[in-house]
């Protein structure tokens, strides 16, 4: 991708500044927008839901408590002596009878007033009735309770929605009347029921804590059982759930959970529900969903707006910054152009503020330092070419070429005019390639065949005193090393190795890629050096221009060139041993 190319770095600032801020205030208030809006519900949710489990928890509680004392009371002896005395057709109740069991019936209504609207009692089936109620003046028949369902062991907890009216009472509305109750069958010694023991509970107690939490403007909480459902405040039809829904939440197999269903006029509702676990009702919470988002819609306008003042701040912002930047920046761009002409003598202004003051002054320091380079470039290279020079002295001495010229006439003066003839065409490649007109740098392969040409003028010199052998991989052939690189060591080798023992010597030069480097051996079986011949070597190279090495122009050189060329960790290391032989490594970098 290519960046249009402006004319200054103001219109640049401009133009990619602005619409880069921009695009973060874009992104960040989006995800910022979506972060809070999922809080939100999240909360909205959790609240709901924490409302919903503290009430359905309390409501549990209480009814808990309820039936613990209904079992009690079933079990009262008083009572079930009473039972037993009602067996015989010819018993009369006693005051003392209605005074005890009243009693009892008094002590549980008063610690549950809150709870039971009436205690009632029949025994006998029918027969004999004691009642507490909350009202004195209103009656009802209790005729629906099933004895079809008697378990002898059960107690059952049911509400009922019927209409009864209070005859004796005027202001009284069938159509609103509704019962929640929970009764116990009381059996006879045939294990039949003969009665049962009934608790009313008052609709004032559910409506106190199912009516009053406030869920949202149009939502509400209900009860549901298998037998009906119950709204304990006005609910608007369109936000009332349809039968089916009811039938879905009452029959599912989760205890707790969240469904989002329609309303007969296509309204959205989000319905949170919760298990009673005395009963197994339900306790749901309704309410439509675009009340949740109505504050979610609100952020999304602040949001809105935040991000068009940050825009429009960002937009001023860039303009000031731009100024400020560009005003020193082109102070010293123009001392800076200055550079281009040659002219490293700049005069810059120390009184520039802040980081464009460091800037000017590291400029400062880097024509100062380009000026050391310099300095230290030009150093080097008359470095370099003293050291070439010394390179091509050693390689041109005259006793090699006067022995070499010898051994050509004694060739010749033999009749081996063939021979003769070829160890003049090997000089002529040694030397040929020695001058290599003023080349510093050739491939391996022409470095191979100068050491071969050297090889093969002393192997013909000294006839079978030693024999060599080059095996370097072919793949490093067209790879470039410093000229006179291996033939110094060569000649180490040869004078000051297998020349310095009486056995037939050998010379292998190897040469492969290791490590992502290239490395080189030359590797003799001469007499080898001791351990501190060795120690002042190794110390030597490690300083190859200092005044005291200990070692010879040729192999100081080779160690010079290499590190110039190719840094510090590339160079010669010595191996050896007395009577065994010396190794000389030669790494070089990997270049084409």
């Amino acid at each position: 991708m290519r960046f249009p190319r402006f004319r200054s770095l103001r219109t640049t600032i401009l133009w990619l500044f602005v619409p880069t801020i921009s695009a973060f205030i874009l992104l960040s208030g989006l995800i910022s927008y979506q972060l809070a809006a999922a809080q939100l519900k999240e909360n909205a949710y959790s609240s709901i839901s924490d409302t919903l489990s503290q009430t359905s928890h309390f409501v549990n509680e209480r009814l808990t408590a309820l039936f613990t004392e209904l079992n009690i009371l079933s079990k009262d002896y008083d009572l079930n002596m009473l039972i037993k005395k009602l067996q015989n057709a010819d018993y009369t109740l006693t005051p003392e009878d209605y005074l005890t069991i009243n009693t009892k019936l008094n002590k549980i209504y008063s610690d549950y007033y809150s709870i039971v609207d009436t205690i009632y009692v029949s025994l006998n089936y029918g027969q004999t009735i004691f009642q507490k109620k909350y009202d004195y003046y209103s009656t009802y028949d209790y005729d629906y309770i099933p004895y079809s369902d008697y378990d002898s062991n059960s107690v059952i907890v049911q509400w009922k929605g019927f209409q009864q009216p209070d005859t004796s009472r005027e202001d009284t509305d069938p159509e609103q009347v509704t019962f929640i109750s929970m009764y116990k069958f009381l059996e006879n010694r045939e294990l039949t029921p003969d009665g049962f023991i009934l608790f009313e509970l008052r609709e004032q107690f559910f409506n106190d804590y199912l009516a009053s939490p406030q869920i949202s403007e149009s939502g509400y909480l209900m009860l549901i059982s298998p037998d009906s459902d119950i709204y304990f405040k006005p609910v608007d039809s369109r936000y009332s759930l349809q039968p089916d829904m009811i039938s879905k939440i009452q029959l599912s197999s989760e205890p707790a959970g969240v469904e989002e269903m329609l309303s007969a006029d296509g309204v959205k509702l989000i319905v949170l529900y919760d298990t009673i676990e005395i009963n197994k009702w339900r306790i749901a919470a309704v309410f439509p969903k675009n009340e949740l988002l109505l504050k979610i819609e609100s952020i999304k306008y602040v949001t809105l707006i935040s991000m068009g003042i940050m825009m429009i701040c960002a937009m001023i912002f860039s303009i000031i910054l731009a100024r400020l930047l560009t005003q020193p920046l082109i102070k010293l761009t123009r001392i800076v152009n200055k550079i281009g002409n040659g002219n490293l003598k700049l005069q810059f202004d120390k009184e520039l503020p802040n980081e464009i003051g460091v800037l000017s002054r590291g400029v400062q320091n880097l024509i100062l330092r380009i000026e050391d380079l310099l300095v230290e470039v030009e150093n080097k290279q008359i470095q370099v070419k003293n050291a070439e020079f010394k390179v091509l002295q050693a390689q041109i001495q005259p006793h090699f070429l006067y022995n070499t010229l010898y051994s050509i006439r004694q060739l010749c003066d033999m009749g081996l005019a063939r021979d003769a003839s070829k160890m003049v065409q090997a000089m002529s490649n040694y030397y040929r390639t020695s001058i290599s007109r003023g080349i510093e740098i050739i491939t391996i392969k022409e470095e191979l065949e100068h050491i071969e040409n050297y090889l093969f003028i002393q192997h013909m010199r000294y006839g079978d005193d030693f024999d060599y052998r080059i095996a370097v991989d072919p793949a490093l052939y067209p790879y470039k090393i410093l000229k006179l690189t291996l033939q110094p060591l060569l000649e180490n080798a040869l004078y000051h190795g297998v020349k310095q023992q009486r056995s037939k010597g050998e010379i292998r030069v190897t040469g492969a890629f290791h490590c992502g480097q290239i490395r080189f051996q030359v590797i003799d079986n001469g007499a080898g050096m001791s351990a501190e011949r060795l120690a002042e070597i190794t110390a030597s190279l490690e300083d190859p221009e200092s005044e005291h090495s200990q070692v010879g122009y040729g192999v100081r050189n080779v160690q010079m060139r290499l590190r110039m060329q190719y840094g510090p960790s590339c160079g010669l290391t010595y191996e050896s041993e007395p009577g065994k032989g010396t190794c000389v490594t030669v790494i070089i970098c990997q270049q084409e």
